[in-house]
Order: structure tokens, then sequence, then C-alpha cells
């Protein structure tokens, strides 16, 4: 799809992305951008929810042309803010992310740029896809949605014990040491597993993945079949697997070859639905941000969002 090339922009500015890198470039950044594009307003988040809390009034006004600036939290508040409220189409909307985060997942997988030049010759190119957004029904909370991808157990752990130590986490290496610490504290949950219609799956799980870009955590590929245009979540499932096979196969979540190893389960499936068993605990994080626990059911909305692509 193309778009008008010279659209006005209304632009979120989250300047703790980065841990503040957002804040020190946005005059370099804003100097560039008024060269280049059209900007109708700017709005600049103070704390957590805010990115998401300014997108839904603007979609709520009928603005369509929307810029983020931040990473893939950003990315995530801005989603949901689109798809929290109903007088615009979220599919109606043209939605463009100048990454400045610390993961910059989501980016990986469409090739967009990092840097502003290139970035800006993108979003002057006009090019559009229709991306998948996966919905999130988690147990006691109100609906979310995801651009990227959602993990469960071991995944959503790592995410919870580094919580604190967050803004502090900016190197690939130190992630890596974080998650195989985390790996010795973590106790495999018994989980029933269903995927669309088939026959439930009940098994001990390492973690559960559902995509719909490739990369998260960094660089990982867990779900390297993730295809975002195709309506479809890619979904990998790590049984019972002991810490020495997990340490074995840690190069397999980078280079994409993970499902090599016998015992995964990879799947494409329009919706999964995760329960713990009695007294076992399962959490959700989604795009990096912790959701809740299980029970939780994930879907598709095919093709839901415009977003700008090289």
């Amino acid at each position: 799809m193309q778009y008008n090339s010279r659209p006005s922009w209304f632009v979120i500015v989250n300047p703790h992305a980065g841990n503040g890198k957002a804040e020190k470039k946005w005059p370099i950044i804003r100097q560039y951008l008024d060269q280049h594009l059209i900007l109708q307003d700017v709005f600049f988040t103070r704390e957590p929810g805010d990115a998401s809390t300014i997108a839904r009034k603007l979609a709520a006004e009928g603005k369509k042309y929307i810029i983020g600036v931040g990473g893939d939290g950003t990315n995530f508040e801005i989603v949901n803010g689109l798809f929290s409220q109903s007088v615009t189409p979220p599919s109606d909307i043209v939605y463009a992310l100048l990454p400045v985060g610390t993961g910059n997942d989501w980016i990986r997988h469409h090739g967009i740029p990092k840097q502003l030049e290139p970035w800006v010759a993108m979003v002057q190119q006009a090019k559009t896809i229709r991306q998948d957004v996966g919905y999130i029904d988690c147990d006691g909370m109100p609906r979310k949605f995801f651009m990227n991808v959602c993990g469960m157990a071991y995944d959503a752990f790592v995410v919870k014990y580094l919580q604190p130590w967050r803004r502090w986490i900016q190197h690939p290496l130190i992630y890596m040491l974080g998650i195989l610490r985390c790996l010795y504290l973590y106790q495999l949950p018994l989980a029933r597993i269903q995927l669309d219609n088939e026959d439930p799956i009940t098994t001990r799980t390492y973690t559960i993945n559902a995509g719909i870009c490739r990369f998260s955590g960094g660089g990982l590929q867990i779900v390297p079949h993730a295809i975002a245009t195709d309506g479809q979540l890619a979904v990998t499932i790590a049984p019972e697997l002991s810490k020495l096979e997990v340490l074995r196969n840690t190069p397999r979540f980078y280079s994409g070859t993970i499902h090599q190893h016998p015992k995964i389960i990879a799947r494409q499936v329009r919706q999964l639905q995760v329960d713990p068993a009695a007294n076992e605990e399962i959490w959700v994080e989604a795009d990096g941000e912790l959701l809740g626990k299980a029970p939780v059911t994930i879907g598709i909305l095919p093709a839901a969002l415009n977003i700008v692509v090289p």
C-alpha cells in the first residue's frame, strides 16, 4: 500500500527509551524531521502508560498518521492505545516507529533502519504493509495487544526477575547473563496447551512462545517460522528439557534453528490457550512487558494495522 507522501504526522516520544537516549537525541531528531517531514504535533510521555493514552486519544480524534519514537515497550503501548478505542479502525491508521530503544526486536523482522537519515527516506517512500496484531486475554486482566512476541513460562519469568534492573540492561550479553541466572532458579510448570482444535498437550514446559514476528529478547529467534502477514501465530513449545540441554542449545535460539531439536514443538495456529495445573504458576509477557498469569488465550487479528516498512 502507498499513502500520501506528504501527510501531517503526530509524534509520540518516549524520552526514557534507550535508557534516556531518546531524550538526548531528540533535538537533533526533531530538527531533521522538521526538514524532511510535516509534523502536526509532538507529545512526550512522562510515565508508563502515557504512550497508550496519547495514541488512544489521537485515534479517537481521527488522526491517522502516527509516529512513535522509542523501543519495543513504546511500540507495545502505542499499539494498545490504537486498539483500545473504537472510533477509528486501526486498519485505517498508518504507523511508523523510529527506533531508539534498547532491544529493537520488532524492527529487525521488517528491516526498519535505526539510522535517522535512511529511516526518514523510508517514511518518504510511503510504503506500508498490513501487519497482523495479536491479542491476549490473560486471567483477570483487560485484553492486551501485541505486535511481536508473547512469551509464557520461562520467558515471562525472566522478564519478571529482571524488572527491577531493566533500565541498566543495555547490552545483549548482560541480558543473556540474566537469562542464565534465571535458568537455575526456574521450576518447570505443568501446563495444558490447546492449539486451535488439536488434541491438547499436557506437559511440563520450559517455555511457550506465540509470535507474529521472529525476534525477541535482544535478537533471540524462538519463533523463527513467524510471518507477520500470514494471519497466524507462530508457536514454539519447549517441553521438559534439562538445564544442560538448554545450555547446549542456546546458540540455536540466536541462529533460528531451535526447531531442529527433536523435543521442540512448532506450529502455526489461529488461537492458543494455556491453562496451568492446580497450584502451578505460569507468567505471561508480550513484547517485553509483564502482563499477568495464565490461564491465557492468545489469538490473531489478521492484517490489522498499516506499518511503514522499507
